[in-house]
């Protein structure tokens, strides 16, 4: 009775975590307001029946029995076909393998902890969410936050945030545009070939491509002059993804994000028997920076998303763990490595 009751109550504030509102047109005027979304009259109708269609499923999902709860997040009030056109912008074009210059030996670290969490590291060694807003340039991020936080390992330093501007400009000449999207490797690469990654500060992110490249090595981060390559993590091996996420802050993964519970993602251990794990089926770049267990023993691998703050939980989800690999997390997982 009393673990009864204890899993109610976790259930209970769970739910609380999700901002409530009416579906009806004063919940959605709230909603706007509250996501600072400003529409044209005639975009309004359209918004609103495409908010109420989502309102439905985060509604009845959070009825049922589930480790995760959804919520009328920021990107409510897209289409799942919408979400997916302008949110999801990994494409990968070459086998993981290309320009790699190894496989992660786990021989070399030793046993891995129960839980960690990089977040708390000291000093800093994770930048804050970033938001790539209405352009496909998530493999930028992903890549950025991996090369920022090895950085910031090793010279010691607090992070300093990158810039995924750059890569969006650079990489092939800025072929790989906010529509056609791009691979993390090809962002480890390209800052490799120009010598560092500029900082988010002299380089802002602008949320479009088809710019000219305005890398200055004036303003590199210290610490990412010497990248030696990338090494990738064995393609579907959990365990070796978790032994690598405890000896590197941040490891940059392709997942399968196309579900409508990804877009609408609140909080809890995300899980979708559905979702794809072939490397061939990501669409998404994000990057790992932890794992654990949480109070109801589900297993979790604690990643970083690229859309702010207001979506997930903080911007960040807890996704399923040793569950096959599920949505491809141990796909394409890679990280940069130095010159010995």
């Amino acid at each position: 009775m009393k673990k009864s009751f204890s899993v109610l109550a976790i259930a209970t504030t769970a739910l609380a975590k999700v901002p409530s509102y009416e579906n009806s047109e004063a919940g959605f005027t709230q909603w706007a307001s509250d996501n600072m979304k400003n529409y044209s009259v005639a975009d309004t109708f359209q918004r609103f029946a495409v908010w109420q269609e989502n309102f439905k499923v985060v509604e009845q999902h959070n009825k049922e029995d589930n480790s995760f709860y959804l919520g009328m997040n920021a990107l409510a009030d897209l289409s799942h076909e919408e979400y997916k056109a302008t949110k999801l912008g990994y494409k990968p074009k070459t086998p993981s393998s290309f320009g790699a210059i190894g496989t992660f030996d786990p021989s070399t670290v030793g046993p891995p902890p129960a839980s960690v969490d990089w977040r708390t590291h000291t000093p800093k060694v994770v930048s804050p969410i970033k938001d790539q807003a209405q352009c496909g340039s998530c493999w930028a991020f992903s890549a950025v936050e991996a090369m920022e936080a090895a950085a910031a390992m090793n010279t010691g330093n607090a992070v300093v945030a990158g810039a995924p501007q750059q890569l969006v400009d650079c990489v092939d000449n800025g072929q790989d545009t906010c529509d056609k999207g791009g691979e993390m490797h090809d962002g480890y690469l390209e800052v490799m070939k120009q010598g560092g990654l500029d900082t988010e500060r002299s380089y802002p992110y602008e949320g479009s491509s088809g710019h000219r490249c305005r890398f200055k090595t004036g303003n590199v981060i210290a610490g990412t002059t010497n990248f030696a390559g990338y090494v990738n993590v064995t393609q579907g091996n959990e365990t070796a993804l978790m032994i690598a996420t405890a000896a590197k802050p941040t490891i940059s993964i392709g997942i399968d994000a196309s579900s409508n519970k990804f877009q609408l993602y609140s909080h809890g251990v995300f899980n979708d028997p559905f979702c794809h794990n072939k490397a061939a089926m990501l669409d998404h770049g994000v990057a790992i920076v932890g794992y654990g267990s949480n109070a109801l023993g589900k297993d979790y691998w604690l990643v970083r998303n690229s859309w702010g703050t207001v979506w997930g939980d903080e911007g960040y989800i807890m996704m399923s763990r040793n569950k096959d690999n599920q949505c491809g997390v141990a796909s394409d997982a890679t990280f940069p490595v130095y010159k010995n």
